[in-house]
């Protein structure tokens, strides 16, 4: 575990992206939000402020040639290339061991229309979880809005109670997490 206060790059898992398998990969970067005040007002709703926004891209890495127009980026040499595939943005909030993930999305192109059985976002939105909950000192809930305007309602929040999230709390979904998961649903049940 460590407090994320530069780049890092991290490995999420192997997917299926644009029908070949790749190894999906998160680079992730400290820094200021552009959502401070709206990141920072849901936390607080919970009882929290916010203190570390982190911005992450997920991407694969290639080196075969392909006339797939999401692979391509003008060079065909088969040098390794890197191609983002969606976007995460997080709010680690230290003194309540809350984070928040904003956002945790695929590029439209990738997406399936059943977010339930998209395997792809499964892999990606988990191993997002588990990477950010590792690199972040003591987080013990995880909090996320329950809308994703990709999918019907019904569906995300369906999505995210698979993952472990419990029912809305005022627009947004929480999951705890290690010892004090009993502890936390006792208080919020």
């Amino acid at each position: 575990m460590r407090m994320v206060h530069r780049q890092f790059d991290v490995y999420l898992g192997d997917g299926c992206v644009g029908g070949q398998l790749a190894s999906v990969r998160l680079r992730v970067e400290p820094g200021r939000s552009p959502y401070r005040y709206r990141t920072a007002r849901l936390a607080r709703c919970h009882g929290h402020g916010g203190d570390v926004f982190l911005r992450a891209r997920p991407y694969i890495v290639t080196t075969q040639p392909s006339a797939k127009p999401w692979l391509e980026d003008g060079s065909d040499n088969g040098a390794p290339r890197r191609t983002e595939i969606g976007v995460v943005r997080a709010w680690y909030e230290a003194e309540g061991r809350l984070l928040v993930l904003w956002e945790c999305s695929l590029f439209p192109w990738l997406r399936a229309t059943e977010c339930r059985s998209d395997r792809l976002l499964i892999m990606f939105w988990t191993g997002c979880e588990r990477e950010l909950s590792r690199c972040l000192p003591g987080v013990e809930r995880i909090l996320t809005p329950s809308r994703q305007p990709s999918y019907p309602d019904d569906a995300w929040q369906a999505f995210l109670r698979d993952r472990g999230f419990q029912l809305p709390l005022g627009g947004a979904m929480a999951k705890a997490l290690g010892k004090s998961e009993a502890l936390w649903k006792e208080e919020h049940s």
